[in-house]
């Protein structure tokens, strides 16, 4: 059963050849026929890798406050074949659905490459 992507909803996406690299978009509109507006949001840093303790990977949470005004035009929903909803954002990006939610999403943290250590 695929997903309903809804305004308001948090999508997350995880991306990267050879590091992991986090961005999370809150869904600001859905159009009749099920394509949606997002816009980028910013992330906390909640824990920072220690490499003395072996640890290469940040901890980040998306912060929905302060977010850009600016939009994406509206975005096709695509169903992968687990039946997981998704945006492309580009060639290297899919955002799927993690959070109802800001607050939800804002108790969520999430790994994250320290680019200082690769």
């Amino acid at each position: 059963m695929t997903e309903e992507i809804n305004v308001g909803n948090i999508l997350g996406s995880a991306w990267g050849y050879g590091a992991i690299n986090r961005d999370f978009y809150i869904v600001s509109a859905v159009s009749a026929t099920g394509r949606v507006k997002i816009r980028s949001i910013s992330k906390e840093k909640i824990k920072t890798a220690d490499i003395e303790d072996g640890e290469v990977n940040n901890l980040v949470s998306p912060r929905v406050e302060n977010f850009p005004i600016t939009e994406t035009g509206y975005k096709t929903v695509f169903t992968d074949s687990d039946g997981d909803s998704f945006i492309k954002i580009s060639s290297y990006e899919r955002a799927f659905k993690i959070a109802e939610t800001g607050e939800e999403a804002e108790a969520l943290a999430f790994t994250e490459t320290n680019s200082y250590y690769i």
